[in-house]
């Protein structure tokens, strides 16, 4: 979503930066407790991405140009 009041730029992609961090001390604790490698752990988190004013459609003349 676009929030003009807001006055931000950058489309962004939003992370969970405490979740991740509670994820990440809590793999270290169980790796540290069992010293033992326990391989390979895929964890997915949400993500949100934030459209803002750096993103829009394309403009008439980038359109022809690349139509070429």
């Amino acid at each position: 979503t676009c929030d003009p009041a807001s006055g931000s730029f950058l489309t962004v992609i939003n992370q969970p930066a405490y979740q991740m961090g509670q994820q990440a001390t809590e793999l270290l604790i169980d790796r540290l407790s069992s010293m033992q490698a326990n391989g390979f752990q895929e964890i997915v988190l949400p993500t949100e991405l934030l459209v803002r004013r750096s993103s829009g459609p394309v403009r008439e003349r980038e359109r022809l140009l690349l139509a070429l």
